[in-house]
């Protein structure tokens, strides 16, 4: 039987992502989770962070894996540009912002009612572009 290890090891950065999405939604599935009053996280947030984390592949670098006050799931990369979140605010809100440090050019703010293929390719895309400093792409 031949394994393809590409697969083999996206598969594996994927499952780990997910694990760790269901963690912390496991850790903050009461309200005031923070001794701030915040939501607990959502169903729908952990369905769309999971469904966007599918979608990534070994060559991105893992991200920072938090939940929100809203209920929602953040996912943020950060490297000494700055850093790329994108945020599952669990009612099927979604957003991506990039801050970077130098100012150099602007953030992108994005924001989506719902969480479709074509938001997730584009912002895949551009998370891509990011860490590979492509600015005149981002």
């Amino acid at each position: 039987m031949y394994v393809d290890n590409e697969d083999n090891n996206t598969q594996s950065y994927t499952f780990s992502l997910i694990e760790e999405i269901k963690a912390i939604a496991r850790e903050c599935c009461k309200r005031n989770w923070d001794c701030y009053d915040a939501y607990p996280v959502t169903y729908v947030a952990v369905e769309d962070a999971c469904r966007f984390v599918l979608k990534l592949t070994d060559n991105i670098f893992k991200p920072t894996i938090g939940a929100l006050p809203s209920g929602g799931i953040s996912l943020e990369w950060k490297n000494n540009k700055g850093s790329f979140t994108v945020t599952f605010h669990g009612d099927g809100f979604c957003q991506r912002l990039l801050f970077i440090y130098s100012n150099e050019y602007f953030p992108i703010n994005s924001y989506q009612d719902n969480l479709t293929n074509d938001f997730i390719s584009e912002t895949i895309d551009l998370l891509n572009n990011w860490i590979k400093d492509k600015r005149s792409e981002v």
